[in-house]
């Protein structure tokens, strides 16, 4: 079997990871980071379950996000933007509803995507952090266990072996190396793609999967859509009760006007674009946010894309095609330069008047509005 198809899409993670998360991370766990991902540059796979083995030994650090990027329930406030993972039950309530699972099925729902399996208005709010997250996918990965590995047909792929030593399997490749803003642009997209619009799921149920080990997964509140039949809010009240729980209660419609495309009440996203983090974001997702509602500016010139805020303070202009980005700021003098043409291995160089510096350095110069602080 090619391994290589996944390997790579390891790595991109990764370079995701370290780009967008460094702050996160010890010294260690970055040096430790950066070891894995030598490693599978060097190492000869002999089979699938050893490669997402090796695969999972990034899971504590991606999981690290997750519970970084995630709301606090109690942090939860109404029209500002929120994401939680929810488990959404797929029977009526009682106090066995949950006895017989191994792992929970969840869901990432967001200020910009409220899907859910079946389209069940209501579930509970979960924790995600190194113990209980398992894997994370954009679509229904079909995830079972087997008692045996003789009760798995080789139609699926081995997953990951949860606390109590039961297996579990898809029946497609999924990764743990996804982060949440990965999963809510594809949401984004797929959803816009199938249902002509943000949040609204008239036509087609777009959900992700984020797959959790039961034993070590803890219910934090109850998540309930105001698009709810008084059954299935009495339902959201019975979950509440049995687990001792209290229930946020989200106004669709409140987050459906300030993100949909139809709308004059559109949420306009403010990026700073002296911000290096930021220029590496848009570079990465750049298709994406041409069309979203922001202060950017896109215009094209042949084989060259011009960005700028609308406040006229400062311009990217993005060379794709020779893989770097020249920022110019206003009443700035100096010749800023990204050159990402090594960023498939986690390698970006920074210059300023074509002398190569430090991000940090890079990053301190490019905040500053003294043009004639030294390098």
């Amino acid at each position: 079997m090619n391994y290589q198809p996944i390997i790579i899409n390891i790595k991109e993670n990764i370079d995701n990871l370290l780009n967008q998360y460094r702050s996160l991370f010890t010294r260690s766990e970055y040096i430790e980071i950066k070891k894995i991902y030598f490693q599978l540059e060097q190492k000869v796979f002999s089979s699938y379950e050893e490669l997402k083995n090796f695969e999972n030994k990034l899971r504590p650090y991606f999981a690290k996000v997750w519970q970084y990027e995630l709301t606090p329930v109690d942090d939860f406030k109404l029209g500002e933007p929120f994401k939680f993972v929810i488990i959404c039950p797929t029977r009526k309530i009682d106090d066995t509803i949950f006895s017989n699972y191994h792992f929970f099925s969840a869901s990432l729902i967001t200020d910009k995507h409220m899907g859910t399996f079946n389209k069940i208005p209501y579930g509970i709010i979960c924790n995600v952090d190194e113990n209980n997250f398992i894997s994370a996918s954009s679509t229904d990965s079909h995830t079972v266990y087997a008692e045996s590995d003789s009760n798995i047909s080789n139609q699926y792929f081995y997953t990951s072996t949860l606390s109590n030593g039961k297996k579990i399997y898809n029946k497609k490749y999924v990764s743990c190396t996804l982060l949440p803003r990965q999963i809510e642009m594809d949401l984004i997209k797929q959803n816009l793609k199938e249902n002509k619009d943000f949040i609204s799921q008239k036509i087609k149920t777009v959900y992700s999967d984020i797959t959790l080990d039961v034993k070590n997964t803890n219910m934090l509140g109850v998540v309930l859509f105001d698009s709810a039949t008084l059954e299935e809010k009495k339902e959201a009240e019975k979950l509440a009760h049995l687990f001792h729980l209290k229930i946020i209660v989200i106004p669709i419609q409140t987050y459906y006007n300030q993100l949909t495309i139809s709308s004059r009440q559109t949420l306009k996203h403010i990026y700073n674009i002296e911000n290096l983090d930021t220029i590496e974001y848009i570079i990465k997702n750049i298709d994406y946010l041409e069309n979203e509602y922001s202060n950017l500016i896109f215009q094209h010139y042949l084989d060259l894309i011009s960005i700028k805020s609308d406040d006229n303070l400062s311009k990217l202009v993005v060379h794709d095609h020779l893989s770097y980005v020249e920022i110019f700021k206003q009443n700035d003098s100096r010749y800023f330069k990204l050159d990402y043409s090594g960023q498939h291995l986690g390698i970006f160089h920074y210059y300023i008047d074509n002398i190569e510096i430090q991000r940090d350095e890079f990053q301190l110069q490019l905040m500053s509005n003294n043009k004639n602080l030294s390098i």
